[in-house]
């Protein structure tokens, strides 16, 4: 046992092991930013100044793990359609090999009264942008 007890030989075990065995795969730092603009388009039956929640998830994955991240905003309905535009800052560490695109999903709920309910969803790839890019995209939504 080290003069650490049997913690200090466990995290020296731990230290040997990581060096040598598969953790040391090089890792890829991408960041940037999405920005999205998506278009709300609702029916006439939902009313004017519900508010709408719109969510944006933004992903990538490496060869054994995926991260990413996920902004949201609130609009009221004005009329049959209402834009949102959101950020969406991301700094990502991925092993290799990257797969070659980001996966976004967006979702829009309007807040309405029980027992009514109304959301949507839509997802799709893009190409991985460049490191330290701004990629705007565009989706519509309809409710």
């Amino acid at each position: 046992m080290s003069r650490f007890g049997s913690l200090g030989a466990a995290l020296a075990m731990t230290a040997a092991l990581t060096a040598s065995g598969p953790a040391t795969a090089a890792l890829t730092t991408r960041s940037g930013t999405f920005k999205l603009t998506v278009t709300i388009v609702s029916d006439a039956n939902i009313p004017n100044a519900t508010m709408f929640t719109v969510r944006a998830t933004v992903g990538a994955r490496g060869a054994d793990y995926s991260q990413s991240e996920a902004a949201q905003r609130q609009v009221a309905k004005t009329s049959g359609s209402q834009v949102v535009t959101i950020t969406v800052p991301y700094l990502w560490k991925l092993d290799q090999p990257l797969v070659s695109t980001a996966t976004i999903s967006v979702s829009v709920s309007a807040a309405l009264a029980s027992p009514l309910s109304n959301s949507a969803n839509r997802s799709f790839s893009t190409p991985l942008p460049a490191n330290g890019a701004t990629t705007p995209l565009a989706a519509t939504i309809r409710l």
